[in-house]
């Protein structure tokens, strides 16, 4: 169903269905991440990068890609971290970051008004705490993850810069 362009290059229009694109198992690391090619789909309002090889997402992957994405799933990627801008993803309503590296994540989360789903399970959290984040274990729990990581993150913004990790890793 995928069409390779290239040993490299993945051809992203082939990789969308409706609103969906799904660029789940495909190898791919933040240099062969194809930022330009989304960033034009206007249409891909879903995203998935699941089970690839994303460390670290690129500084620019929020300019690009936070402007019209409403899900987006980095499960399975080994992410150590999230860009300090995340927060600027102001239509993201779903977000998967089951099973990677995670310890902390950027206060400016709080600016997500919109999200109402959040799996941070299988990562080795510390902020926020196991107490915020909860088991998510079913789609209720992910509900409730989402609410009360984003209340906690607005009172931490209060009290720290809001483009901080806490803790400093």
């Amino acid at each position: 169903n995928l069409r390779i362009m290239s040993k490299n290059k993945i051809n992203v229009r082939d990789c969308l269905d409706g609103d969906e694109v799904d660029l789940s198992y495909q190898g791919l690391t933040a240099a062969t991440l194809p930022l330009k090619e989304l960033a034009n789909l206007k249409k891909g309002k879903k995203l998935d990068l699941s089970k690839n090889q994303i460390v670290r997402l690129p500084d620019t992957f929020v300019t690009s890609m936070g402007v019209h994405l409403v899900k987006l799933d980095l499960s399975g990627n080994g992410l150590m971290d999230i860009p300090l801008n995340f927060g600027n993803m102001a239509l993201l309503q779903h977000l998967d970051l089951f099973n990677n590296k995670l310890t902390a994540l950027p206060v400016s989360v709080f600016k997500l008004k919109l999200l109402r789903w959040l799996d941070l399970k299988e990562n080795p959290l510390e902020y926020p705490p196991s107490e915020v984040v909860g088991l998510c274990r079913n789609d209720a729990e992910c509900k409730t993850c989402a609410t009360q990581v984003i209340q906690f993150m607005k009172k931490e913004k209060s009290t720290d810069c809001d483009s901080a990790l806490i803790p400093l890793l």
